[in-house]
């Protein structure tokens, strides 16, 4: 991924991952889902690297900074656990962690 291809004005589809599981036993194979939760996207200008959310949301931190861990590769935002870059077949971009995925 490119730095351009990263600050897209198309931004970037949010979702939350969400488990589905029986906390008696902590299954490992739980279900996953994803839950829609904003558009987002990246900013870098004379103030840094930033990234805001297209709708007011008072749940979720806004103008975090994010920056390359390895450049293309993966990128961290704020002080969540990085994301990790991958091409889709549609030609899009995710992004991935553990909680989240964004989606171009």
């Amino acid at each position: 991924m490119l730095l351009d291809e990263l600050l897209s004005r198309k931004g970037f589809m949010m979702y939350i991952k969400v488990m589905h599981q029986d906390y008696d036993t902590m299954d490992q194979n739980a279900e996953m889902s994803l839950h829609y939760h904003c558009k987002c996207f990246f900013d870098e200008d004379e103030s840094g690297c930033s990234i805001r959310m297209e709708e007011s949301d008072e749940l979720h931190p806004q103008n975090l900074k994010w920056r390359w861990i390895v450049p293309g590769q993966t990128v961290l935002i704020g002080m969540y656990p990085p994301l990790v870059v991958q091409r889709l077949d549609n030609w899009g971009w995710q992004l991935e962690n553990h909680h989240v995925v964004l989606t171009q």
